[in-house]
């Protein structure tokens, strides 16, 4: 039975729903050898009998000191990252956190990476650029949960609301198609607008009482909203950059688990069946008209979506890559 560590700085957060903690715990439904423990304080005697230390996203000092701890005692080290820190652009709120050159966020991360017996990642761009540092970088996808969530069709072709999620990380993102927003809100008024997410006055204003605005959800209780929501379409707008083409297409997943046609950039993540990819503000506002228009197109690529999924997406497959890694370490 294989002695599995994690170092997880956020535990709460959607990043370990999908990254680590939503994942490990479901590793011993394909072994049942398989269990994990995380850690919240460590010391020598921590690492005594174990194998893998796990780490996600290690930026901190104390992250990368259990590394190098870890690493004294001959246990493995696995890095996982789903965002291309790096290249954050400047209008995103974590920029300034991650570049302080007081707290050496970034070099703790790239020392990480360079000494990590393999890195996870997200995205084929997210390897690309990881691997000038680490000749072990492997894609694991984000994946749909479901084991906590089964991955049933549920349609809603017949509502007449456009749904949006996210962060204030995104503003700009959202800013970047309000235009369009407002001129399909002025030709289909019988359409509300849903966002979820926090501090959205800024679109939501330009929508004159066609908005409804939803706070940011727990996990649990945001994938009960994906299935209550009674939307037909969600958008992912992005700006075009390095940071955007990095991210995975989680958001895609996520609305075809809500019964929603998802419209998002032609980026390489979201280049998959069924999901309508975008150039320039003007084929975001045509793809969105037509799914307005069309019930039938909406389903169609609806259908596409839900069919990539099941076959490719699933945690209950993927998780498969966690289990071929962890075989990797024992044996290295």
């Amino acid at each position: 039975m294989p002695k599995i560590l994690m170092l997880d700085p956020n535990p709460k957060s959607a990043v370990s729903f999908y990254r680590s903690i939503g994942t490990f715990s479901y590793l011993h439904r394909l072994d049942p050898n398989v269990h994990y423990e995380l850690l919240s304080v460590y010391n020598w005697n921590t690492w005594m009998g174990a194998d893998i230390l796990y780490v996600q996203r290690p930026y901190a000092d104390d992250h990368l000191g259990a590394i190098v701890e870890a690493q004294k005692c001959n246990v493995k080290v696995w890095v996982d990252t789903d965002d291309l820190l790096h290249e954050i652009p400047n209008y995103n709120p974590n920029h300034r956190t991650f570049n302080n050159p007081k707290e050496k966020f970034l070099d703790n991360f790239l020392n990480s990476v360079k000494r990590a017996d393999v890195v996870t990642v997200t995205t084929e761009v997210l390897k690309d650029y990881y691997s000038e540092y680490n000749e072990n970088v492997q894609i694991v996808e984000n994946a749909h949960n479901d084991y906590a969530f089964p991955f049933m069709k549920l349609i809603g072709d017949s509502a007449k609301a456009i749904n949006w999620r996210g962060s204030n990380t995104h503003r700009m993102d959202v800013l970047s198609v309000a235009q369009q927003i407002v001129n399909v809100r002025e030709k289909h008024k019988d359409w509300k607008w849903i966002f979820v997410g926090n501090d959205l006055w800024y679109i939501t204003e330009l929508l004159k009482g066609n908005a409804i605005e939803i706070p940011e959800k727990p996990i649990l209780t945001f994938f009960e909203l994906l299935r209550t929501v009674g939307s037909s379409i969600q958008v992912v707008p992005l700006v075009d950059n390095n940071f955007n083409r990095a991210k995975s297409s989680i958001s895609w997943i996520e609305a075809t688990y809500g019964g929603m046609t998802t419209v998002a950039p032609n980026f390489p993540e979201f280049n998959k069946p069924g999901c309508l990819c975008y150039e320039g503000e003007e084929q975001f506002e045509y793809y969105l008209e037509k799914c307005i228009k069309s019930k039938a197109f909406r389903q169609e690529n609806y259908e596409k979506s839900f069919k990539y999924i099941k076959e490719n997406l699933l945690l209950s497959q993927v998780n498969r890559k966690r289990m071929d890694i962890i075989n990797e370490l024992r044996n290295k």
